[in-house]
């Protein structure tokens, strides 16, 4: 495929329109339909933060290299998504892995999503450390289990709005899985927090 049907491909998989593309680019509405088109073609500057917004090689997105290499027979790659097992790798370096192209979209939108919000998750986590660290400075002024509670109330609240992993969590389990797991510990947390904030 050409360069300009990668970009409207890679656009649609990730379920853009082309005003929010054009946002998170810094770049015209129709400066994205020219490239759609082949009217006219995107800057190296411009090439570069299309494969980092859709999660793809510029080889990829130029069509210079396929789109995707098989994994090895034998080999115990699971899919970066899902956690089955995966049958191509997403990028040249080998260091993802889909089950399907399908995967592969879900994969890059939730990766994006953790990029944006990952600001709100440090946030939580400062947060409710301040929380707790304070309450054990001024337990003159302040209950401890008031301040304790909270604090791994919020943290465990900010786990399961935010189900973020490690790297490692998410290759051995994948995304999904990453993020199932990431909320039931965050709920264990919270109640822990409840326990403590009431009864403590």
């Amino acid at each position: 495929m050409s360069l300009s049907e990668n970009i409207r491909e890679a656009r649609l998989q990730a379920g853009l329109s082309q005003e929010q593309m054009a946002e998170a680019l810094e770049v015209s509405r129709q400066a994205i339909s020219r490239w759609e088109r082949g009217a006219s073609r995107p800057s190296t500057a411009n090439l570069v933060a299309l494969a980092e917004l859709f999660h793809r090689s510029v080889e990829q997105l130029t069509g210079r290299y396929a789109s995707s290499l098989q994994v090895e027979e034998g080999a115990k790659r699971i899919c970066d998504r899902c956690g089955r097992r995966a049958i191509f790798y997403g990028d040249p370096g080998r260091e993802s892995a889909f089950c399907s192209e399908d995967c592969r979209a879900v994969y890059g939108r939730e990766m994006a999503g953790i990029q944006k919000h990952l600001k709100w998750f440090w946030a939580g986590i400062v947060l409710s450390c301040l929380l707790m660290v304070g309450g054990s400075l001024f337990q003159s002024r302040f209950p401890v289990n008031y301040t304790v509670g909270g604090g791994m109330t919020l943290l465990g609240a900010t786990f399961v709005l935010f189900p973020f992993c490690t790297p490692q969590t998410y290759a051995k389990l994948g995304l999904r899985r990453a993020s199932i797991l990431g909320r039931v510990l965050g709920c264990a947390v919270e109640l822990y927090g409840l326990y403590i904030l009431f009864w403590g």
